[in-house]
């Protein structure tokens, strides 16, 4: 496989991987699509850019590999090992991380929609822009509080809820009810809520500077003292 990556060759669809060493590698941009991993050990390895669509890493060490702007959609991470890698970019919607280690890990503006995250440990982890919209989380998923907070806002009711001085930099929450919220005084910076209900939600002393709010109901709120530089 490797002479022939070397050669140029570059499509490995449906690859039997199981038990491999690629350990450190220069992969990226290679297409692994429904290629078979379980067990390898893909450590430190390049893939940027690759495309592993429906690929088997169950078991998976990828400990602190580069998987920046990879494909991993519907991916079966389940119990791999990913502390420290750069999934930065990546999509992940529809994988399976169940019971993954995730510390340490870069995702940032990752993808992780409808993915499940039952019993996977995210703490530690970069998630400035990160998507959580209909991931699925249970009691034994370790994940920091800002990140359980912002998947509650995206996955649960947060109509008339109370986020006074909430701090949720950077987050992606596009297309939540916020409508009748307390958020006065919320550090709003550099956060996607285009398509988003805010009608009659209290933002007073809120900094929405540089806010994504395009197509976002504003009808009502209370905007008093609040930064809006860039929004």
């Amino acid at each position: 496989m490797l002479e022939l990556y070397a050669a140029g060759k570059r499509r490995f669809i449906r690859a039997n991987m199981r038990d491999a060493n690629l350990t450190g590698l220069d992969l990226q941009g290679i297409n692994f699509s429904f290629a078979y991993f379980k067990d390898a050990d893909l450590s430190s390895i390049n893939l940027k850019d690759a495309n592993l669509i429906e690929a088997n890493l169950r078991g998976t060490n990828l400990k602190d590999a580069n998987l920046k702007n990879t494909n991993l959609e519907n991916a079966n991470l389940s119990v791999a090992k990913l502390r420290g890698i750069n999934l930065s970019n990546a999509n992940l919607s529809g994988a399976n991380l169940s019971g993954a280690n995730l510390s340490l890990a870069n995702l940032t503006n990752a993808n992780l929609t409808n993915t499940n995250l039952t019993r996977a440990d995210l703490r530690g982890s970069k998630l400035r822009g990160i998507n959580l919209r209909g991931s699925k989380l249970n009691e034994a998923t370790k994940l920091d509080s800002k990140l359980l907070l912002v998947w509650e806002i995206v996955n649960q009711k947060a109509i008339g809820k109370n986020l006074k001085n909430i701090n949720l930099i950077g987050m992606d929450i596009e297309g939540v009810n916020l409508s009748n919220a307390n958020l006065s005084g919320a550090k709003l910076r550099d956060i996607n809520l285009s398509n988003s209900n805010l009608s009659r939600s209290n933002f007073s002393a809120a900094n929405l500077h540089n806010i994504n709010l395009k197509n976002t109901d504003l009808s009502n709120a209370n905007l008093t003292g609040v930064n809006l530089s860039n929004a």
